[in-house]
């Protein structure tokens, strides 16, 4: 088989191949059917080309046979029966022709059989001329001529293709910390909450001889009241933005969240008591203070102080034990990289139990929140300091049909907690400061 027949057998096999599929896609053949028409086509193709490599290797032992034999070789004779050839025997001519299915070479005509064969559509490949060059472009039917392809490029970004819009919004930061978890819960049932306080007593205990009278303690009992602080906001969305782009619907609660908490946070500590504010440790009566000293090389340091302020609850009146240490993260940072006369530091990473971890001083946990003013420190112990009450947890509600939702087309969301702190032990909380001393609380 010569090239050319090969060429048109592959060709038709191809057509007859994406017939067989058109034919399944219209139901007019079974799945089984269309399988063994495509086994037998494959047979035939497979024929063809067995046929077709005897026939070129045979071409070329007779190229190589002498004169005699074959003038010339397969070659010669095919050239001689050109009659473009032996018009001018001193001239080489050279006749272009438009390029057709039997310019396609072997390689070309397996890819479309095989293209066929795995229902690749929009399958295409060229003939003519050098294909590894002209495969990039188009040979023109009725030119010499290459001509060189017009490429669509994207341009300049958003010049042609839109972005891409990631399906999460990304949130503000907010304070991770939430103090509020690390005091004694409780619930409540109305708009405020008293307790009350043994705060001493008149006459303490002593030994008394037989019969005679016994001391009475006295017991002095101070009533206190906390008024709950109601802690909220508000966020308005259009509803084409809602329905536009629907991770605003998980982002916006969880937003509101972080907003109420981080208020919240503030208020725990630096609330003036005045309505509608809660009051905060620091301005919570009868607590305890410590102004730490001018700290002096490796002899003190701000470890020195806060060891001492750990030490002022334990003789304190509230006999307390120290297990939480709030700080600003700047502070902590400071401290962390506190070293002693060899370079070292104070606090040991891999030694906890020593002095202190890169989390604890002397045991006792460290939390930091940038709602704590760098210099000041928070000692207390949370067992027993700091009552939590909550009257209403935190609150997340939607309104789109308020006036101005209505008329605007626009959805309000809206988030809000009715939360109070109370010192049950006062002197169980000791405040610290003057503990930015020092060239690195400028870094």
């Amino acid at each position: 088989m010569d090239h050319a027949t090969f060429t048109r057998t592959s060709g038709e096999l191809y057509l007859k191949a994406r017939d067989l599929y058109d034919e399944h896609h219209a139901g007019r053949i079974s799945k089984g059917q269309l399988d063994k028409a495509l086994a037998d086509n494959d047979k035939t193709f497979e024929k063809a080309e067995i046929a077709y490599k005897s026939r070129k290797a045979a071409n070329r032992f007779a190229s190589g046979a002498s004169p005699e034999e074959h003038p010339g070789g397969w070659a010669a004779a095919a050239r001689s029966s050109d009659p473009s050839s032996q018009a001018n025997p001193r001239v080489a001519t050279k006749k272009w022709n438009p390029p057709s299915v039997f310019d396609a070479t072997e390689e070309q005509s397996r890819s479309l059989f095989e293209a066929s064969r795995s229902n690749m559509k929009g399958f295409s490949t060229h003939v003519g001329g050098d294909v590894r060059l002209k495969d990039a472009g188009s040979w023109g039917v009725h030119s010499k001529d290459w001509t060189v392809p017009t490429s669509i490029a994207e341009g300049a970004s958003g010049s042609l293709l839109p972005p891409q819009l990631l399906p999460t919004a990304w949130p503000l930061r907010y304070e991770p910390t939430r103090l509020f978890d690390y005091f004694i819960g409780e619930a409540a049932a109305t708009q405020s909450v008293s307790w009350l306080s043994h705060s001493s007593n008149t006459s303490p205990a002593a030994a008394v001889a037989e019969l005679a009278q016994k001391p009475d303690l006295g017991p002095q009992v101070t009533p206190h009241t906390s008024t709950f602080s109601t802690i909220a906001g508000l966020m308005t969305i259009s509803r084409q933005m809602l329905d536009d782009f629907s991770d605003w619907g998980r982002t916006i609660p969880a937003e509101l969240n972080r907003a109420v908490v981080d208020a919240e946070n503030d208020a725990v500590l630096n609330g003036n008591g005045s309505s509608p504010n809660m009051l905060g440790l620091l301005h919570t009566p009868s607590t305890l203070s410590r102004v730490c000293p001018t700290v002096s090389g490796v002899s003190y340091t701000q470890i020195d102080c806060l060891v001492q302020a750990i030490d002022d609850l334990r003789i304190g009146s509230a006999f307390a034990v120290a297990d939480l240490i709030i700080l600003n993260p700047l502070d902590w940072s400071v401290i962390k990289r506190i070293k002693n006369s060899l370079g070292s530091f104070v606090l040991q990473s891999v030694e906890p139990n020593l002095i202190g971890g890169f989390d604890n001083v002397f045991g006792c946990p460290v939390v930091t929140t940038t709602k704590l003013a760098s210099g000041t420190a928070c000692v207390l112990d949370t067992k027993i300091a700091v009552l939590a009450f909550t009257r209403m947890g935190m609150e997340i509600m939607y309104n789109q049909f308020g006036d101005y939702e209505f008329q605007h087309n626009a959805v309000q969301y809206r988030a809000e907690e009715r939360v109070a702190i109370g010192c049950a032990y006062p002197a169980a909380v000791n405040i610290v400061t003057n503990l930015n001393q020092g060239s690195d609380w400028s870094s």
